[in-house]
């Protein structure tokens, strides 16, 4: 999951260190403890966290992640956000 987020990052310029929020949805409340230790690893301590019980996209899935990333390698507008 998480190779998959700085995968789409670094295709459009950025890094994983860029993602500011990550929103995590958990089909099992009994994974969030084995999440939460693969977000720790992966992501900077700075990154705010929401991680909630709830449908995931795929019936497979167990966990599925979405996120909000700025960097200051694009618009100059956006500078302050990074």
């Amino acid at each position: 999951m998480i190779d998959n987020v700085e995968a789409l990052l670094v295709n459009h310029g950025g890094a994983l260190g860029d993602l500011k929020l990550a929103v995590v949805y958990l089909r099992d409340p009994a994974d969030r403890d084995a999440v939460e230790t693969a977000l720790a690893r992966r992501l900077a301590p700075e990154t705010a966290r929401i991680m909630v019980r709830g449908a995931v996209c795929r019936p497979g899935w167990l966990v599925e992640m979405d996120g909000i990333a700025a960097n200051s390698n694009g618009n100059p507008e956006f500078k302050a956000l990074a």
